[in-house]
């Protein structure tokens, strides 16, 4: 894991690097240290995770995600790393956006938008890091059930 340690982490191994910005980079630094070819699609897979995390090299992105997201970066499908990058959404994911754009608020610094139901988890960060591009904002809250 790149985040500070837990104190009760229950695992036979534990990796922590926090001066790293993704998990991923772990991986691609172990492989290529034993010298481990990288499949496409584990290539492609590893480069999407860093360009998700880092929000395309540009939030947390250290010097090490950088060259591990080059290393795999050329040995991936960019079809089909275009293909997970932009995927086909279902109306549902459209009418959440609506609901996050309609509820949201801003104090000072701080956006929130409070989603009520959501067809699944993973929507409500993403409306999370799509209002934290507003211009006055540094913060962004999304919840939902």
């Amino acid at each position: 894991d790149h985040h500070p340690q837990q104190p009760k982490a229950d695992a036979d191994l534990f990796v922590v690097r926090p001066e790293i910005g993704v998990s991923a980079t772990i991986l691609i630094e172990w492989l290529k240290a034993g010298d481990i070819e990288i499949p496409a699609d584990l290539a492609t897979a590893l480069a999407f995770a860093i360009s998700s995390e880092t929000q395309n090299l540009g939030r947390e992105a250290t010097k090490r995600d950088i060259d591990s997201y080059l290393h795999v970066y050329v040995k991936s499908s960019i079809r089909k790393l275009a293909q997970i990058t932009y995927p086909k959404l279902p109306r549902s994911y459209f009418s959440t956006l609506a609901k996050a754009l309609k509820k949201t608020y801003i104090y000072k610094n701080l956006i929130c938008s409070h989603l009520g139901d959501v067809p699944n988890a993973e929507i409500v960060a993403e409306m999370a890091d799509f209002l934290l591009r507003h211009e006055r904002v540094g913060w962004s809250l999304c919840s939902g059930r």
